[in-house]
């Protein structure tokens, strides 16, 4: 009997042991299962992180480009205003009107990159301070063909409003590029992941 009492000890040992490795195994099967999981989930925050930064600077390049050459314009057209009343050598007038055309067309052409980036909000005011920087320049045409309207009140004044509404308007576009390129990363990111 005492030989059957020890194979029965060392049995109940050894199922004994080889639970407690299954149990220890299983629960450090879980333990890293959800390391995993965690080390998963930080990886794909910071992977939506990085690409709002990127996305971010993309954006803001593109916006800085845009009221950049906007500036750029609207300088162009003051001394385009300024070359009208003074002068009355139209080759001077005219080689500021082909400078403002040229900064036109190239704020056309950021104005497609900056609605490309987004969004829509951005795009709008973009597109609304490029128009009145294309009014204006339509009403300096207008005043080389007949530089004495240039000088009447009325269109003086005109033009003064017009600068007002493109101030106003620059002023609207950075406001809602700085609201563009401070929307939170998991607002703006998630969606170009799960695509």
């Amino acid at each position: 009997m005492l030989v059957s009492t020890v194979i029965a000890v060392a049995l109940i040992t050894s199922i004994s042991t080889l639970a407690a490795a299954s149990i220890s195994a299983y629960i450090a099967f879980l333990v890293s299962r959800n390391h995993n999981a965690t080390e998963l989930a930080v990886a794909k925050d910071n992977r939506i992180d990085q690409q709002f930064k990127e996305r971010r600077q993309i954006r803001r390049d593109a916006y800085v480009q845009f009221l950049n050459q906007a500036n750029t314009v609207d300088q162009c057209l003051g001394n385009y205003w300024h070359e009208i009343l003074s002068s009355s050598d139209l080759t001077r007038v005219s080689d500021n009107l082909q400078a403002v055309k040229t900064g036109l067309e190239y704020l056309q052409r950021l104005g497609n990159l900056v609605a490309l980036e987004g969004p829509d909000d951005v795009t709008d005011s973009a597109r609304k301070l490029q128009s009145l920087l294309t009014q204006a320049n339509g009403r300096m045409v207008l005043f080389i063909y007949k530089p004495e309207l240039a000088k009447e009140p009325d269109n003086a004044r005109l033009y003064l409003d017009l600068g007002l509404k493109r101030i106003a308007a620059t002023n609207e576009m950075i406001k809602v590029a700085r609201k563009a390129l401070n929307d939170s990363p998991h607002e703006s990111a998630v969606s170009v992941i799960d695509t």
